[in-house]
C-alpha cells in the first residue's frame, strides 16, 4: 500500500535531517541585522516548544492559540504545538478585543502565545472571563517577569529553556511519528464576513495532502524563498510559509512590515502569495511615479520598480 503524505512534524524533520544547515527562516528588523534559522534548528526549537508546553500540562488534542504577528516563533510554534499532538489555533492580530477573547473561549485554549504590547494588554484584560486559559508564552516580553510577576506568564525564550532537555528533540520526534493522521491538527476560523467566524478542523491527514498537492501545482522547489507577509492565521498563507515551505524546503523570509514594497526590494523573493489589495498596492506602486508623464516614461518607471 502506498504511504500517504507526511505530517508537518514529520516533514519538518526530514528537512533537518537532510539539509540542516540551509537557512530555512530569515527574520529581518529595521535598523538591526537579519537573524537566520537553519532547518535543524527549526526542528530543535520546535521540539523544545511541543515539549515544553506538555511539561507545563498541555495534553494532546489541547488547543494552543497563537495571536502575533508574521515572525519565525509563529511557525516555530505551530509545528511545535502539532508535532506534539495538541491543536493549533490562529487569531489574527487586527482582530477586535471582543473577537480575541469570543475565539479563545470558543476553542477553549489551555495555552496562548501572545506578541508583547497590544495583544498581549487585550488578553490580560479578558482573562478572568476564560477559565481554561492556564499560561500564556509572551513573544519579545518587554517585562520578564510580567505583570506583578504572574507566575503563569512565560517569555518564549523561557518556554523553549524549559524544552531544553537532551532528548526533547527525541521524544518530540516519537510523538510526531506517531500522530493519528485523523486527528485534528489546526483549527482555522473564517473572516466572519457573514457571520461570527466559525472554526475550521483541519486534520494532519488534511495539511499533509494539501502541502504535497500546493507544492506540486507551484513547482516549488528548495532554491525558491517566500516573503510572509499575509496574515498567518489565515489558511492560505500557512499554506505557503508552513505546509509548502517544509514540503518543499523552501526559505521563508519575515520582512520589517513597516512598508511592504521595501520588503519587497529587500527580499526579492520568487514565490509571493497575493489578495486582490496585494496586486493593487503593487499596481500603484508602478503608477504613481508616472503619473502625468508619457506613455514611454510610465513603461519604464514600471520596470524599474
Amino acid at each position: 500500500m502506498e504511504e500517504g503524505p507526511s505530517p508537518l512534524a514529520v516533514l519538518l524533520l526530514r528537512q533537518a535531517a537532510e539539509r540542516g544547515d540551509a537557512v530555512a527562516l530569515r527574520e529581518r528588523r529595521a535598523g538591526a541585522p537579519g537573524r537566520e534559522t537553519t532547518w535543524r534548528e527549526y526542528a530543535e526549537r520546535a521540539a523544545r516548544v511541543g515539549m515544553a508546553l506538555a511539561e507545563l500540562g498541555v495534553e494532546p488534542s489541547d488547543r494552543v492559540a497563537i495571536l502575533a504577528g508574521n515572525r519565525p516563533e509563529w511557525v516555530i510554534a505551530d509545528a511545535g504545538v502539532q508535532g506534539m499532538g495538541a491543536i493549533s489555533v490562529g487569531i489574527s492580530t487586527a482582530s477586535p478585543a471582543s473577537e480575541v477573547e469570543r475565539l479563545l473561549e470558543h476553542s477553549a485554549a489551555k495555552a496562548l502565545v501572545v506578541e508583547d504590547g497590544e495583544p498581549l494588554a487585550t488578553v490580560l484584560a479578558a482573562r478572568e472571563r476564560l477559565p481554561a486559559l492556564e499560561r500564556l508564552v509572551v513573544v519579545d516580553p518587554r517585562d520578564e517577569a510580567g505583570p506583578d510577576g504572574d507566575p503563569t506568564l512565560l517569555s518564549f525564550e523561557g518556554l523553549e529553556a524549559t524544552g531544553a532537555a537532551e532528548d526533547a528533540l527525541t521524544a518530540w520526534s516519537a510523538r510526531a511519528e506517531r500522530l493519528d493522521p485523523a486527528a485534528t491538527a489546526t483549527i482555522v476560523y473564517t473572516s466572519g464576513v457573514t457571520g461570527p467566524p466559525r472554526g475550521a478542523m483541519l486534520t494532519h491527514a488534511n495539511l499533509a495532502w494539501a502541502a504535497a498537492t500546493l507544492s506540486r501545482a507551484l513547482g516549488a522547489r528548495a532554491d525558491d524563498e517566500l516573503l510572509s507577509h499575509l496574515p498567518l492565521c489565515s489558511v492560505a498563507e500557512r499554506a505557503a510559509s508552513l505546509l509548502v515551505a517544509v514540503h518543499a524546503g523552501y526559505a521563508v523570509s519575515f520582512g520589517t512590515g513597516e512598508a511592504f514594497a521595501q520588503d519587497l526590494r529587500d527580499v526579492e523573493p520568487t514565490i509571493l502569495l497575493g489578495v486582490p489589495r496585494t496586486w493593487e498596492a503593487l499596481l500603484a506602486g508602478t503608477e504613481a511615479p508616472g503619473a502625468g508623464a508619457s506613455r514611454l516614461r510610465r513603461a519604464g518607471a514600471a520596470l524599474r520598480h
